[in-house]
């Protein structure tokens, strides 16, 4: 895990072993980029080759909307909080890493939420993701970067970052 004590534009775990067979990130974040949400990018090993594909779905009550990018460099995985939102409000994202160390192409899928703690029902809001994409490589994960999307956000001091790895053994 880790907590940021600073202002960071992404976060990395290195050295992943190769002893689990699927992967879960979970993140607690806001971003310093100036909107009320900010999109979140998960990438592999520190490539930024545009071998990323992902779709991804959000709503936030009263709109709803889909975005595609394939042949990437920069993948969107979910969303979190950001300067614009309620002071001090985090978003929540979690990420799943299927058979993250075979040899073949890799399946990510995440659920997020940006929110904005608001007491006023008129201006209360959530924005809500899921999202599935392709690493389009077949090298193993040994490393994986998480920051905002697009680049030349941070995330904020107190954001925190898990990565679990787990056993279907």
């Amino acid at each position: 895990s880790t907590t940021l004590a600073a202002n960071a534009t992404s976060i990395t775990f290195n050295s992943i072993p190769s002893t689990f067979t699927d992967l879960e990130i979970r993140v607690s974040a806001r971003a310093s980029s100036a909107a009320t949400d900010a999109l979140v990018s998960v990438r592999f090993n520190g490539s930024t080759s545009t071998i990323y594909s992902s779709t991804f779905l959000y709503g936030n009550g009263t709109s709803v909307g889909s975005a595609r990018s394939s042949a990437s460099a920069e993948p969107y995985s979910g969303t979190v909080s950001s300067a614009n939102a309620t002071a001090n409000t985090f978003g929540t994202a979690k990420f799943y890493i299927p058979n993250y160390g075979n040899s073949q192409y890799r399946l990510i899928t995440g659920m997020a939420g940006a929110e904005s703690a608001t007491t006023s029902a008129a201006t209360a809001w959530a924005w809500n993701s899921v999202s599935a994409g392709w690493f389009q490589s077949t090298t193993p994960v040994t490393s994986v970067t998480i920051g905002p999307f697009p680049s030349g956000s941070n995330f904020v001091s107190g954001s925190t970052f898990y990565l679990y790895g787990i056993s279907n053994t």
